[in-house]
């Protein structure tokens, strides 16, 4: 992307000490400033001095990795963070005495003018120069002695220009980078770094409660969500054993066992029962030569044998 710089509210700006003959007599926008043949923004971060973790951007130490513009650049890879139009590669255009170029931003700095600075040529003339992805511009001389703009770039055969950097996300929300070579050919992706947290999309879950369990989420931003609530719980604790009485008079008793997945079993059988219901009637058997019958009474006990006679 080419930016271009405007041409109204026009400040004279003088050669700098950096500047060279290049800035001599060149009319630039007020806010901005000649440098080497081109109109840029003075630079707010002159004299500011950064931890190693930061850079500065717009006057302010931020982390490397800001990105105020929202152009997809970090601070150390964007030559002008409040800018979304200036991004890495873009080309800024400068101009010296002999003739016109432009000055890329390469990993957050201007690269230096590549205007000409031979202005000494024959009409006719030709000149190669390196351009874009190893493409080659062509410059000619023209009827008054001087270089004319170049003729475009072509024959790009490369994936990237020289110097560039590229990221992308990595891992856990980290990052990776890499590097486009003198032959315009991206080396290989450095080790990712700044990773934290989870792995965006991955659920975890834990056992809570009653062999229920809950879960938790990891967000786009490698932070866990809080847990869920409990879920998909049992009836009882496991191992857990519950009594209760039965049979006659239920003065007996049987007991059940909550099961590893936190349900009950089945009763166990009933022991210890009163022998009969109170108020039952039962013969009794034929004893030297008598018969006749017993009553339960309350207690779930038989009594003794009644009315009895001869079998």
């Amino acid at each position: 992307m080419t930016v271009l710089a405007a041409c109204t509210s026009f400040t004279t700006v003088g050669p700098t000490s950096d500047a060279g003959v290049d800035c001599e007599g060149l009319r630039c926008p007020a806010g901005q400033v000649c440098v080497q043949g081109a109109c840029i923004p003075g630079d707010p971060c002159a004299g500011v001095a950064c931890e190693e973790a930061q850079i500065c951007s717009s006057g302010r130490c931020v982390d490397r990795d800001a990105d105020e513009d929202g152009d997809g650049y970090g601070a150390a890879l964007d030559c002008d963070d409040q800018d979304p139009e200036v991004v890495q590669d873009s080309q800024f255009p400068c101009s010296s005495p002999c003739g016109d170029g432009s000055r890329t931003c390469r990993d957050g700095t201007w690269t230096d003018c590549d205007a000409p600075s031979d202005c000494t040529c024959s009409p006719g003339e030709k000149r190669e120069e390196l351009c874009g992805r190893c493409g080659v511009a062509v410059r000619q001389c023209d009827g008054g002695g001087e270089w004319s703009e170049p003729e475009g770039c072509e024959d790009e055969q490369g994936d990237c220009s020289p110097g560039s950097v590229g990221e992308q996300t990595c891992g856990n929300c980290g990052t990776r980078s890499r590097s486009c070579s003198d032959d315009c050919r991206w080396n290989g992706w450095e080790d990712c770094e700044g990773e934290h947290g989870c792995e965006p999309g991955s659920v975890e879950s834990r056992p809570c409660g009653l062999c229920g369990s809950q879960t938790r989420t990891c967000t786009d931003d490698c932070e866990w969500t809080s847990w869920s609530a409990c879920g998909g719980e049992g009836v009882c604790a496991a191992g857990t054993v519950q009594t209760q009485a039965c049979g006659n008079c239920e003065a007996g008793s049987q007991s059940r066992t909550c099961a590893n997945d936190c349900s009950w079993g089945a009763w166990g059988s009933c022991s210890g029962a009163g022998v009969c219901d109170p108020g039952d009637w039962g013969d009794w058997g034929c004893w030297d030569g008598e018969c006749g019958h017993r009553v339960c009474r309350d207690d779930c006990s038989w009594g003794g044998c009644v009315s009895s006679g001869p079998c």
